[in-house]
């Protein structure tokens, strides 16, 4: 039987600086261990991917403060969706984490264990939304990726 994501595991996104195509997803609650998570990580995954399709973001900030995670691979899937198609070449979009504690360590240790995700995507991990949010604008200001229409 498939668990349900529980109503309070909270997704939203936000427009954090709209000048530079930037958006947070915020996500909130406990995520279950190994496949009890699945569906909270099937879930993340795809409220990332929506949200980057529908915002025309160009750097998407994870804010994993408020997440409880210890371990499961199917968060994973969450970091490889800030990307978009620009002339027929899939790009990954500049993406930071702002987490910190147990999270924090575990997300790092599944990236690590995953693969060498850092070759094609690229990520940062920070401990608050200020540092985090400032690498993104570093990060886009160094690139010249289009708005894919109007942020937001």
């Amino acid at each position: 039987m498939k668990r349900r994501v529980p109503m309070d595991f909270r997704m939203e996104w936000h427009v954090v600086d709209g000048s530079k195509g930037i958006v947070s997803v915020e996500i909130r609650g406990d995520y279950p261990p190994g496949s009890e998570g699945n569906e909270h990580g099937s879930a993340i995954s795809n409220y990332v991917r929506t949200v980057v399709k529908d915002s025309h973001a160009r750097a998407v900030l994870l804010d994993f403060r408020e997440l409880r995670y210890r371990f499961g691979d199917v968060i994973g899937a969450a970091f490889v969706h800030p990307r978009r198609q620009v002339q027929g070449k899939t790009t990954f979009l500049p993406c930071a984490v702002a987490a910190s504690g147990r999270t924090k360590k575990s997300l790092v240790s599944l990236l690590t264990d995953f693969g060498s995700i850092d070759s094609f995507v690229s990520l940062a991990f920070f401990d608050n939304r200020e540092d985090a949010l400032a690498h993104l604008q570093d990060a886009v200001n160094s690139q010249n990726l289009p708005l894919g229409g109007s942020i937001g």
